[in-house]
């Protein structure tokens, strides 16, 4: 899979100072102070190398990496540290998605700030309860779940009250920390549903399927309403925010399958698994459908975009 081209990159994975590289500035990337700046003949942007090189006017060349010690500025014979923390980095060399696997799992420290994990450092303040207890799955099974453990610890409220000030099922209100993983305790199912058509017993499917619907509006949620997105970044941030997408619920697909195993609910034939899966996807996507139109009208185009992805088999 190529991966789409990129004219910035963001260092500062897990505790570290957040800097931006963009048209030759090095910049703090909360408060744009520039600490560095060089005249630019070419640049390459590698963002599964955490680095990006760059050749100067002058002929000059200058590298900006990130590996698990810090970030490393180096210049002719100079090496310069500008920010330092642990962190862990597996180069995923037993999948097959490698150079893939390591941009998102950047993604993820990167958006790691001193509120907790957010889904992007530059739109949101504060963590979103449930968005940010994925993100600790994914930080457990690499290693880094140290990162934010003084956040778990200090989580005292169940809601986040983030959409308005509503205690809203979006929350860890649905989401047990045992010290070890994360329960989803609630599956109340949809409240627009009849309680008798919801206490019908129907394949756990259903609920994965719920899951992974849940991710795309994640994503989809902070490109297209946030007012502080430009409409000419949209092309640009498109294809990762799909990326996201994509590995979250990979990840996700993956771990329930290895809990659950042989389980007699769970379809032997992987063809007819994901023709299940496919069904439940497009039948709640259907459902968002309808609600969005009778709730949210401006929320349409997230439902639309994951029916129009299942329709031409993505």
């Amino acid at each position: 899979m190529d991966l789409p081209g990129c004219r910035f990159y963001l260092f500062g994975m897990g505790n570290r100072r957040k800097l931006l590289y963009a048209d030759g500035r090095l910049r703090d990337a909360f408060t744009g102070e520039v600490l560095n700046e060089w005249e630019v003949a070419e640049e390459h942007v590698r963002p599964p190398e955490y680095c990006v090189s760059l050749r100067t006017t002058e002929g000059e060349g200058v590298r900006i990496s990130e590996d698990e010690q810090g970030v490393w500025c180096e210049e002719a014979t100079d090496r310069v540290c500008l920010t330092r923390s642990p962190v862990r980095l597996p180069r995923f060399e037993d999948q097959r998605q490698a150079p893939l696997l390591r941009v998102l799992h950047h993604d993820l420290l990167i958006n790691l700030i001193h509120a907790g994990p957010v889904p992007n450092l530059l739109v949101y303040p504060r963590p979103w309860y449930r968005d940010a207890a994925m993100a600790c799955m994914c930080l457990e099974k690499t290693g880094n779940l140290g990162l934010v453990e003084d956040w778990i610890r200090g989580l005292h409220k169940p809601f986040d009250r983030n959409n308005a000030g509503h205690a809203e099922p979006d929350n860890l209100g649905q989401v047990l920390y045992t010290g070890k993983d994360f329960v989803i305790i609630d599956f109340e199912g949809e409240p627009a549903r009849e309680l008798t058509e919801r206490r019908l017993k129907r394949s756990p499917l259903r609920d994965v399927a719920g899951m992974v619907r849940s991710f795309h509006y994640a994503a989809y949620f902070a490109l297209l309403k946030e007012a502080s997105i430009r409409s000419e970044d949209m092309p640009i941030l498109e294809p990762w925010t799909d990326l996201w997408y994509l590995y979250i619920s990979g990840f996700f697909l993956r771990s329930y399958l290895d809990t659950v195993g042989r389980a007699p609910f769970i379809p032997l034939d992987k063809r007819e698994w994901r023709i299940m899966l496919k069904a439940f996807l497009l039948e709640k996507a259907i459902y968002e459908l309808g609600y969005e139109l009778n709730n949210r009208p401006e929320w349409v185009v997230i439902p639309l975009k994951g029916i129009k992805n299942l329709l031409e088999g993505e």
